[in-house]
C-alpha cells in the first residue's frame, strides 16, 4: 500500500499540468445532468439544447486543459533556456526559442502544438517528450467523454422515440430516428501492426582451416575388420567424433578419434538384392561429399556392424 501511494504521488509530481486537466476534465463530465441519469427532456428539441451545452462544456474545458499543459512546457522551457545559457550553449538557446515560438503561435492560432524533433539540448528533449505522452493521455480522455456524452445522448433520444411510437406521434419518432443516425460513431480503436524485426547483419563465416594430411592408411584386402566382433556387447548406438580416413571402397566411412580407426557402414534397407534391398542411398550420398580429415561426428547403431545413421561435419 506504501508503495502504491508513493507511485500516486511521485506520479503527480512529475505531471501536474497533466493531473489538473483531468480534474477540470472530470468535473465537467459531473456536471452532466442528463447524461448522468436525470430525467431527460420529453422533446427532441430538449434533448438537442442539453447535449450541445455539454459539448461547448467539453470544448471549453478541452481549451483550459490545453492551456495548462502549455503552460507547464513554456515554464520547462524557461528553466531550459537559462541552463542553456549558463553552460554557453548557444545552439540550445536558439532551439528552445524556436520551440517557445511555435508553442505559442499554436495557442494563438487555437491549435494543437507539434512539438518538433530538435537534436539538442537534452533538457529540451525530455520536456517535449513529457508535453507529447501528457498531450496524448488527455486527448484520448477527452475522446473518451465525448463518446459516453454521445452514447447517453443516443440512449436517451432511444427513450423519447420508444415512447413517441407507444403515443402513436410516428412523424416525432421518425425524427428522433434522423436524429440518432446523424450522430457522430466512436472512433474504432486502431491496432498497430508489430514493427518488422531488423534483419539480422551477415556474419563473414571464417575460413575454414585446409585439411590436415593424415597418415597413410589403408585396409588391406583379407585383413580382418576389427569394427565387426563376433561377440560385441557393448552400447547399441551413440556418436563418434574423429578425423574422415580414406577408405579402400565407396560405403565404407573410417573415422579415427587419435585413439581408434572404427569403420562405419550404410543401414541395409529391404530385402535381398534381386529383391530391391541394398544399402541407404542418401548415406551412400552422404559418404560421397566427405574428404579425407574433415572431422566429423558419426551418429550410429549397431546392427552386425557400426551402421551409418547420420554425419554432421563440423
Amino acid at each position: 500500500m506504501k508503495k502504491f501511494f508513493k507511485s500516486r504521488m511521485t506520479l503527480r509530481k512529475r505531471t501536474p499540468a497533466l493531473h489538473t486537466a483531468l480534474a477540470l476534465l472530470a468535473a465537467v463530465v459531473a456536471s452532466l445532468g442528463v447524461c448522468h441519469g436525470q430525467a431527460a427532456p420529453a422533446t427532441l428539441d430538449g434533448l438537442r439544447e442539453a447535449y450541445a451545452k455539454h459539448r461547448d462544456d467539453l470544448a471549453a474545458t478541452r481549451q483550459t486543459q490545453r492551456a495548462a499543459l502549455d503552460a507547464a512546457l513554456l515554464a520547462r522551457l524557461a528553466t531550459v533556456e537559462e541552463a542553456s545559457a549558463k553552460k554557453g550553449d548557444l545552439n540550445g538557446v536558439i532551439n528552445v526559442r524556436e520551440t517557445r515560438a511555435a508553442l505559442e503561435k499554436a495557442s494563438q492560432d487555437n491549435e494543437p502544438f507539434d512539438p518538433p524533433e530538435t537534436p539538442a539540448p537534452a533538457g529540451l528533449q525530455r520536456a517535449l517528450l513529457d508535453y507529447k505522452k501528457d498531450a496524448a493521455t488527455l486527448a484520448a480522455k477527452q475522446r473518451a467523454e465525448e463518446d459516453v456524452l454521445t452514447a447517453r445522448y443516443a440512449e436517451n433520444l432511444g427513450k423519447l422515440k420508444r415512447k413517441l411510437v407507444t403515443e402513436n406521434k410516428i412523424d416525432e419518432a421518425v425524427a428522433v430516428q434522423a436524429e440518432i443516425e446523424e450522430l457522430p460513431k466512436p472512433e474504432a480503436k486502431s491496432v498497430s501492426a508489430p514493427a518488422p524485426k531488423p534483419e539480422p547483419k551477415p556474419v563473414a563465416k571464417p575460413e575454414p582451416e585446409p585439411h590436415k594430411p593424415l597418415p597413410p592408411f589403408v585396409l588391406e584386402q583379407g585383413q580382418p575388420d576389427p569394427n565387426r566382433p563376433e561377440k560385441y556387447r557393448g552400447p547399441k548406438n551413440g556418436v563418434f567424433t574423429g578425423a574422415v580416413r580414406k577408405a579402400v571402397d565407396a560405403h565404407r566411412l573410417i573415422v579415427d578419434d587419435g585413439k581408434e580407426a572404427r569403420h562405419f557402414f550404410p543401414r541395409w534397407i529391404g530385402g535381398m538384392p534381386n529383391e530391391g534391398g541394398g544399402f541407404d542411398q542418401d548415406i551412400m550420398a552422404l559418404l560421397q561429399t566427405l574428404q579425407e580429415g574433415d572431422t566429423v561426428e558419426v551418429k550410429w547403431i549397431f546392427a552386425d556392424r557400426f551402421r551409418v545413421v547420420g554425419v554432421k561435419t563440423k
